[in-house]
């Protein structure tokens, strides 16, 4: 949730219909709050013994594919385009899942479990 101002999170929040209960709850945190609230769901999937770099790419996509809707939709509006490289439409685990692999350097096992992460949500 680091790839843009928290800001921009709390306006999608206060903007759009946020489409899952997890959502509703991080997108409109101030920062502090948000930011501990990453950290904890960080620590969380690190006991479960998931390597770092899958829970990174994790963390990144999920907010993108879990609420892509509300994201498109506030990103529709002129003045907001200028952020869809920083929060690409994601419609699918798998297409969530290649683009992280792009953008982390991903190993095919890597790959493999964030796919299997993304597709339980």
């Amino acid at each position: 949730m680091y790839q843009v101002p928290n800001e921009i999170w709390n306006e999608i929040a206060e903007t759009q219909t946020l489409a899952t209960e997890w959502g509703r709850k991080m997108f409109p945190l101030p920062f502090a709050e948000m930011q501990q609230a990453v950290e904890q769901e960080e620590a969380a999937l690190l006991e479960k013994g998931t390597p770092s770099k899958v829970v990174t790419a994790y963390q990144e996509v999920m907010p993108l594919l879990l609420e892509h809707a509300a994201i498109s939709n506030y990103l529709s509006r002129p003045e907001k385009m200028d952020l869809r490289q920083a929060l690409p439409e994601v419609r699918s685990p798998a297409e969530a899942a290649l683009l992280m692999s792009m953008e982390h350097r991903m190993s095919s096992k890597e790959i493999s479990q964030l796919l299997t992460m993304l597709q339980a949500l």
